[in-house]
């Protein structure tokens, strides 16, 4: 028995030192004379130039030249969520940090991960796309479709698409939109989408490998020219990184994975699929954490102020902010992470748009603060709120104070329709006094006429002279037939800010239901 379990041990070792041994840029899987051939052009079972390997440079010598996606911080090694440190699901760096590598070759979009091992299971190595250059669900560029996670898998802060080589298995497509049940849009089978072959690197002390897979671009359904952000992440069973058992996330560290991803993608320039027909670094460095742009902003501002934090993963604490009218730069100044910006101005008008955005030294000015309108109105010169001659409005409504120069606004916001006494002039009659208490109805006023289409409404005045818009009141219409409404509620009043101006600013809003 002790003969038969070192013959065992000693073919262990000797089967682990032969595929260590290996030249660093051959193809291990799928076994044969070559790799497929989107991933191995020149069919010489080799993802290295040429069968001499890779040297000491895996990146410069890959007979595929693969861009690198810059890591918010270099890649470490044990960092996982869940399995085995340096393994299999271990995404690793190489000597300039990075471990993750997109290509396209004019037709298909390329994926290279560096992993710390190899297995025979059967896991899962993933690419999610963020398309809409919406993510999170804090800022300015917080993503509507944001899912919150309430298990320890589940959740999705933004992405819209998924590719997973799920190993043994297929390369799927996952359309993940707003959702932690991805839905598969197609697959390609694993033996002409994917391969693995050995590293140069050799993270932890032992070889790494290059886990590759493609599919084409146009099954994606976006454009080539459609900024994109994206993520590798490993999942320790084959299936999609949403919903499943996520193990590494590449470029950053930590246990909370909807805040990795946040960070990771955030932090990411974006890029498009042509501007990956190349090697090299060019998808530019991280990006610099967005100013907070403060408000409200008058046509008669004379200086524009905000605040600006850097990110916990930036070891820069000094940047440069550029303020932006629409799309055109007016002005710069420097701050330090924490404190109060300031930037001279003129000439506005009302509603100008104006943002600004943040470069530290070294990283890339990428992300945008939110966007204050240029506005003259105030409490002191908005219209009145309509006061309305019936709130039940089953048939219609009314209001008794509307002044010359005024458009009344009558907008179905449960339908998303809107009607108004310029451009719907048939819906509004009954026009009798004088400004300021000129009276009106809308649709046959409060007891004639067919019922309105249910629904919650919003009425509000617009000054035609200045633009401004008074505050809204609201009513709901039952409605009859197949579109009538269960029921209603009573309609809440906003009692904080009391002026109805909502600005960056703005920390809370309070207000009371009705009765």
């Amino acid at each position: 028995m002790k003969k038969l379990l070192s013959v065992i041990t000693l073919y262990c070792v000797l089967s682990s030192f032969n595929l260590f041994a290996q030249t660093p840029g051959i193809i291990v899987r799928p076994a044969g004379s070559s790799g497929p051939a989107v991933l191995d052009p020149n069919a010489d079972a080799y993802t290295s130039k040429t069968t001499a390997g890779f040297g000491t440079d895996d990146i410069l010598n890959s007979e595929i030249l693969y861009k690198v996606v810059p890591p918010v911080i270099a890649e470490p090694t044990g960092d996982l969520l869940r399995g085995p440190d340096g393994k299999y699901t271990d995404i690793v760096k190489t000597v300039d940090g990075s471990g993750f590598y997109l290509f396209n070759d004019g037709t298909n979009l390329l994926c290279r991960i560096r992993m710390g091992g190899i297995v025979s299971g059967s896991k899962g190595y993933s690419l999610l796309l963020d398309t809409d250059s919406k993510f999170g669900n804090i800022g300015a560029s917080a993503d509507p479709n944001y899912v919150a996670a309430t298990t320890g898998v589940n959740g999705n802060p933004g992405f819209e698409l998924e590719v997973v080589f799920e190993s043994n298995f297929r390369i799927a497509v996952y359309n993940v939109d707003g959702t932690s049940t991805p839905v598969l849009v197609t697959s390609y089978p694993i033996n002409t989408n994917s391969q693995i072959s050995i590293a140069a690197s050799t993270d932890g002390g032992d070889a790494d490998y290059f886990y590759d897979f493609y599919v084409p671009f146009s099954i994606l359904g976006i454009s080539a020219s459609t900024p994109i952000r994206v993520s590798a992440t490993t999942v320790m069973s084959p299936q999609a990184a949403i919903g499943g058992p996520k193990s590494d996330i590449y470029g950053i560290s930590g246990n909370d994975y909807m805040t990795q991803w946040t960070t990771a993608i955030s932090s990411q320039p974006p890029f498009t699929f042509n501007s990956l027909s190349s090697g090299g670094t060019g998808l530019g460095a991280i990006c610099t954490d967005a100013p907070v742009l403060n408000g409200p902003i008058t046509p008669s501002a004379t200086t524009v102020t905000g605040t600006w934090i850097k990110a916990t993963t930036s070891s820069v604490s000094t940047a440069t902010i550029t303020l932006y009218k629409g799309a055109t730069a007016i002005g710069t100044t420097t701050v330090s992470s924490g404190a109060t910006w300031s930037i001279s101005v003129s000439g506005f008008v009302n509603a100008d748009v104006i943002t600004a955005k943040a470069q530290a030294s070294g990283e890339s000015m990428c992300l945008s603060s939110n966007a204050v309108t240029v506005n003259a109105c105030n409490a002191s010169n908005i219209p009145a709120t309509p006061i309305l001659s019936c709130s039940s409005g089953s048939k219609g409504t009314g209001g008794t104070n509307l002044a010359t120069g005024w458009t009344i606004h009558a907008d179905n916001v449960t339908r998303t329709t809107a009607e108004n006494s310029v451009t719907n002039s048939a819906s509004f009659t009954g026009y009798s006094g004088s400004s300021p208490a000129i009276t009106w109805q809308y649709s046959g006023g409060c007891s004639s006429g067919s019922p309105l289409t249910s629904g919650s409404y919003k009425i509000y005045y617009t000054d035609n002279a200045t633009g401004c818009n008074s505050l809204p009141a609201y009513f709901c219409a039952a409605g009859n037939g197949g579109s009538a409404l269960a029921g209603s509620l009573p309609v809440p009043t906003i009692t904080s800010p009391s002026t109805g101006i909502y600005t960056p600013a703005t920390t809370s809003i309070s207000g009371a239901e009705t009765t």
